[in-house]
């Protein structure tokens, strides 16, 4: 008998509904400290957006990160604002370019994605951006697609919309972002500030309660497999990824098929390298599936829905192998 299969890279990874990305602008050290805790004690990733003048100690910094729950994108070297028309040149390239090359020079984290001081970018500094980074978090108060287009405009890749922690007052309120993201099928950049025991003044400042709060409804989503929560940096990777990338399946027999991920955007920049989920719907006839990785036959078992999930980086292919008896 003759079998087919349906295949697709899901637009969201391990085909979840929704995206939340929680980034902490500044990164002064009590914030870093309590971010880095909070973020194992519920088991999610944190993305710091570092002022290079506020790291105090490399060593220290680099053990948050190698702790595997934080990571370090630039968020300019002094946190001048960027808006200022009497900046010069050099003075941009300094707080963009170098922080940029600092950070890459000192973390692990891939520097493709930025956010700057305020939210607020020059003309010129948006052109020195443009030629460093692939996205760019700004200020505009609002869900993202899943799917950002390439561009500056509101909701394109190089102006993301975010909520702001403090833009309201309750917990309830920024779980509700939760739920209307997960309705909507969005993606929620979340900016925060600093972290504290107390509300210390600065702005978009939480205490560690409200924290806690909010983000034991982030995992209460996470654990129903409802939502993925991802560091900027992954979230920019997976899309990217997703978007350049072409899904290929051909049959080699009546059972077996090839599926394969060409390189899409990996061709150009070795840096996207992540995983994608590619989601496969086989016939409800078949009792057997094998995945065939590098010689290497693996069982794969059926979700819920039938399906099968594999994760595939670009340019990686393997075979599948359908068995109608036991």
């Amino acid at each position: 008998m003759d079998y087919n299969i349906l295949a697709e890279i899901c637009p969201v990874k391990h085909d979840r509904k929704a995206i939340c990305t929680i980034i902490s602008d500044d990164g002064r050290k009590q914030t870093v400290e309590n971010l880095s805790n909070l973020a194992v004690e519920f088991g999610c990733k944190i993305t710091v957006a570092q002022v290079v003048k506020y790291i105090d100690s490399l060593t220290r910094w680099r053990e948050f990160e190698r702790n595997g729950n934080i990571e370090f994108i630039s968020h300019s070297y002094t946190h001048q604002r960027l808006d200022n028309e009497a900046l010069s040149e050099e003075e941009l390239e300094h707080e963009i370019v170098e922080a940029k090359q600092f950070m890459e020079a000192n973390f692990n984290t891939n520097q493709i994605a930025f956010v700057p001081p305020n939210n607020q970018l020059s003309d010129e500094a948006y052109t020195i951006c443009k030629d460093n980074f692939y996205a760019i978090r700004r200020w505009r108060r609002l869900y993202n697609f899943l799917s950002p287009e390439q561009g500056e405009d509101w909701l394109q890749w190089l102006n993301l919309g975010c909520k702001g922690i403090c833009d309201v007052d309750t917990t309830e309120e920024r779980n509700h972002w939760i739920d209307e993201v997960l309705l909507q099928k969005k993606w929620l950049i979340e900016m925060w500030h600093d972290v504290e025991n107390e509300r210390n003044g600065h702005y978009q400042c939480i205490t560690l309660e409200e924290a806690r709060e909010h983000l034991n409804y982030i995992k209460e989503q996470s654990c129903n497999k409802e939502l993925w929560v991802a560091s900027f940096t992954e979230a920019v990777k997976y899309i990217q990824e997703s978007q350049s990338c072409n899904l290929q399946v051909s049959k080699i027999t009546k059972t077996r098929w090839r599926v394969s991920l060409d390189s899409g955007i990996a061709k150009k920049d070795c840096r996207f390298d992540m995983p994608l989920t590619i989601k496969i719907i086989v016939p409800r006839k078949i009792k057997k599936i094998y995945g065939i990785f590098e010689n290497t036959k693996v069982k794969l078992e059926r979700l819920n829905d039938l399906s099968i999930q594999i994760e595939l980086k670009p340019g990686e292919s393997f075979e599948l192998l359908l068995c109608r008896f036991f």
